[in-house]
């Protein structure tokens, strides 16, 4: 039985299902590797990270109607710099590498027990992981979105419109989850959603306005935070539990009432 009037909950994938910064490493490397084993004369070309994300913010620049779009991105910054048949050697190794996440511990079962009550699972990204080529999330969510194809990355609301046309629910019953406030959370309460934030450890950097993102996302102090979201939690794990005290559920049995949700029950 779905718990209170939540038909849906949407994940963000990066720092939420996963540790964003050591798999984009764990693409890079492999990215490089790539390039060494095959065209290594272009090594050199690709060798620092951080200079070749600042080649991507150039090719961002460059291509503003496109810069939501990571795999055009990363192609198109590979081709300048390489050629288009290393472009698309090193580009295939860094896919490959993206969609086999390690996922933190605990959070595919915690989807599943979500999912298993009735909820709807989906997933919402900026990014250019594939979840339909990830075997572990692919089994459990029942839609995904990507930046690419709404047209417009978070906090857009093509996003969260074309999660409510993929899920059936309405606003009101949809809930999203992730690490980014202005993207995750505020995005999701401008479309009548409410918002769970994971909250990053604050003892080092939150992705967020770091180095690896490059949309630039505005950050936010811990209590500010806090303070935007509808409810903060510091693992997946956590949100059946704030679902089941949002709707009243205080003993856990999941039987709390159903009031005003508006889902169509199709999966």
């Amino acid at each position: 039985m779905v718990i209170g009037n939540v038909g849906c909950v949407v994940f963000d994938l990066d720092d939420t299902l996963w540790n964003a910064k050591e798999e984009l490493d764990a693409c890079y490397e492999a990215m490089c590797v790539a390039i060494s084993e095959t065209r290594p004369e272009f090594q050199a070309s690709i060798s620092d990270q951080d200079s070749f994300r600042d080649e991507m913010k150039t090719t961002m620049s460059n291509n503003p109607d496109k810069k939501h779009d990571f795999n055009f991105v990363r192609t198109e910054t590979l081709s300048r710099l390489t050629d288009a048949e290393t472009a698309t050697i090193a580009f295939d190794a860094w896919l490959q590498r993206r969609n086999r996440p390690t996922f933190f511990p605990g959070a595919l079962e915690a989807l599943q027990e979500l999912r298993d009550t009735g909820i709807k699972i989906g997933t919402l990204t900026d990014g250019n992981a594939d979840v339909s080529v990830i075997g572990a999330l692919e089994a459990i969510v029942d839609f995904h979105v990507s930046a690419v194809e709404a047209g417009a990355p978070k906090p857009d609301r093509r996003a969260f419109a074309l999660c409510e046309a993929r899920s059936g629910c309405a606003p009101a019953n949809i809930v999203m989850v992730g690490d980014n406030i202005e993207k995750d959370v505020l995005g999701a309460q401008s479309a009548g959603w409410k918002s769970i934030w994971v909250q990053p450890s604050f003892a080092e950097v939150a992705f967020a306005g770091s180095a690896y993102d490059l949309s630039g996302s505005k950050t936010f102090s811990e209590e500010e935070a806090k303070k935007a979201a509808d409810a903060n939690v510091k693992h997946v794990v956590e949100v059946k539990d704030i679902l089941r005290s949002w709707a009243g559920d205080n003993d856990g049995d999941g039987q709390s009432p159903v009031k005003g949700l508006k889902c169509t029950e199709d999966r």
